[in-house]
Parts: C-alpha cells; structure tokens; sequence
C-alpha cells in the first residue's frame, strides 16, 4: 500500500490513500463503507450549503428550498453513488468557502488553518488544482489581511508544505514538479 502510494504519478495521492484506508480497514464490506462515507459528504454538503447562503444572507426558506433542490437534483445523485473524486472535491470546495467566509469574518486564525489545509487536500486529490492554485489564494488572502501575516503563514505553513512534499517527491522520483505526471493530457482535454 505504502510503496503504491509513494510511486503514484499520474494523479494526486489522496483519494487514492482514502480508498486503499477504506479497502484495508474494511476488505470484507468496502462497498457499503464507501457508501455510508458519501452519505455523510451528503449530509456535510447539505449542511454547508445551507450556511453558506444564510452567511450570506439569503433567507431561510429560500436557502432550505435550493438545497434541498440542489441535493436531491440527478447530478448530486449521481456522484453521491459513484466512488470518484467529484463529490469530494464539491464538499471540500464548499467547506473551504464557509471557512474563508467565518475567517474573514471573525478573524480567528483556527478558521484560515482550516481554509489552507482543505485546500492542500484539494491540490493532494485532484491536479486541476495545482500549488500555484494554492499559492494564488494565499497571496489574495494575504493582501487582504496585510497586518495578519503572521497568523496567516503560521496558519497556511503545514498545508503548503504538504502540498510541497508531493511536488518535490514526483519532482525527485519521476522529473514533474507536479501532483501528476499526467498534466500534459490534463491541459490537452
């Protein structure tokens, strides 16, 4: 499991780390493992979705209305059954927004902690998002919060070192400073 995970090129290592958890934690039953998991990312998307809109001040029956809609549309459906990445990209995208969000709002460093570190997990599961991706939202969120530097490098300091450790391993191991030694058919598509 080790060895397949450290010489993994083609794509980011997470999702794959989750299913080889999953298989080896549960190998008898993985299928119903895999599924109460994405259950519970539907649970959490719902959740999130909802706060999200009533943060930004929509109303409540409104913001219950589009998530119910949203949760139950066939899309949702579909990749809630279906043991790929998109979903858990969805969930994390929207749980680094609500962090984002409660950051700017409250400027408690716990929640930018919590903004980098589910962006290294979306750079760790999915190449479309790159460490420039990554480094693109640090220097926005560092010019917006110039008198907060501190708190925000020690904040962001372990995430992108995870995201850093990835690049420079298929850097060393394989020549692509990349999460994935695919990226050239990536941008072809």
């Amino acid at each position: 499991f080790f060895n397949s995970i450290l010489y993994l090129h083609t794509q980011p290592p997470l999702f794959n780390i989750f299913r080889g958890l999953v298989f080896n934690i549960v190998p008898g039953d993985a299928a119903a493992a895999f599924h109460a998991v994405y259950v519970v990312l539907g649970i959490i998307l719902s959740v999130i979705l909802f706060s999200l809109m009533r943060l930004f001040g929509v109303q409540g029956k409104i913001s219950t209305m589009l998530t119910i809609f949203f949760i139950i549309s066939p899309a949702c459906v579909f990749f809630e059954n279906v043991l790929f990445y998109p979903y858990i990209v969805a969930v994390t995208l929207c749980a680094a927004s609500l962090a984002l969000f409660l950051y700017i709002r409250d400027d408690r460093t716990v929640y930018a902690a919590v903004f980098f570190f589910l962006l290294s997990i979306l750079v760790l599961t999915r190449s479309i998002f790159h460490i420039g991706w990554f480094l693109v939202c640090a220097v926005i969120l560092f010019m917006l919060r110039r008198n907060e530097w501190k708190k925000l490098t020690a904040a962001a300091a372990i995430p992108f070192l995870l995201v850093m450790a990835l690049f420079i391993k298929n850097a060393v191991l394989f020549g692509s400073f990349s999460s994935s030694s695919w990226s050239g058919m990536s941008m072809a598509k």
